[in-house]
């Protein structure tokens, strides 16, 4: 399996941007600026969470907002799933753009459909929640304030976003006329196609296209959290209720990544990364 494969490449071109970008207006269309994480036990997401990454959170009695430091990394919504298993609790990412009306028109005019209808949130912004042409769930945003900077991620933060589809050509393309992104060719081999998304000179998330095989798996956006050590991440997931979806191995990443599932079930990437290892050259 050679779906993490890009990763180091897509790292580097992220660590490697030494201006790190900021729009002059405050917004940066096209990077991902919050996650929330919906699941039906708040109570057993927070504990698992804050043991394996460090998080603390601002908890109210359906969710808590996440910190790592004083880093603002999303927040944890209680909600109740329905008995039929459609839905399950997920992360979702929201992506900047300019308008999230007009993102919603883009989206539908594209094959994708309206999961949340566009809403301001107080103190937050107005967002929406979509999915794309293939079901990937995503969400949309237009901070109150503006983005926050780009920046290098300690352990505990978010460090990439990426989406596994059936078809990446064509999600490039979807993604493409939401943000103004340039498209990098990240070609695994013959049989998978990869890209990396870029704005603001700035690497923002990958694309890459599962095996024709793969009839099990849905398409999804797969956000990663940085971690010191993935060893001792991943030891620490089953005894805190968790579960490894899939284990470290030498050809993902040279054994540097892996992803889990919380408690709940949501899934999440974790990823060992050096930011001193990357080779000093910008993004064209």
């Amino acid at each position: 399996m050679q779906v993490f494969r890009f990763l180091m490449l897509a790292l580097c071109l992220q660590s490697a941007s030494l201006v790190l970008a900021q729009a002059q207006d405050g917004y940066i269309p096209g990077k991902f600026v919050h996650a929330d994480l919906v699941t039906n036990d708040l109570s057993a997401a927070t504990a698992f969470y804050g043991s394996l990454f460090g998080w603390e959170f601002d908890k109210h009695p359906d969710h808590a907002v996440v910190f790592a430091g004083d880093r603002d990394m999303g927040t944890i919504f209680q909600r109740e799933l329905p008995p039929d298993a459609s839905r399950k609790p997920r992360w979702v990412a929201y992506m900047s753009v300019p308008d999230v009306a007009a993102a919603q028109q883009i989206v539908i005019n594209n094959g994708g459909s309206t999961v949340l209808a566009p809403r301001t949130v107080p103190d937050v912004g107005t967002l929406a929640i979509f999915s794309d042409a293939e079901g990937a769930v995503f969400g949309v945003m237009r901070r109150d304030g503006g983005d926050p900077e780009d920046y290098l991620a300690e352990p505990g933060e978010w460090i990439w976003i990426q989406l596994l589809s059936r078809d990446a050509v064509k999600a490039s393309d979807f993604y493409g006329q939401l943000a103004p992104y340039e498209l990098f060719d990240n070609a695994l081999s013959e049989r998978t196609a990869s890209y990396v998304l870029a704005s603001a000179g700035y690497a923002r998330a990958g694309l890459v296209t599962m095996p024709a095989e793969r009839t099990d798996f849905q398409p999804t956006w797969l956000p990663f959290v940085r971690v010191a050590s993935i060893v001792e991440a991943v030891a620490r997931v089953q005894p805190l209720g968790g579960r490894v979806l899939v284990a470290p191995r030498q050809d993902l990443a040279d054994g540097k990544v892996a992803v889990i599932a919380d408690p709940t079930g949501a899934a999440i990437g974790i990823f060992e990364w050096q930011y001193e290892a990357a080779p000093q050259e910008q993004l064209p």
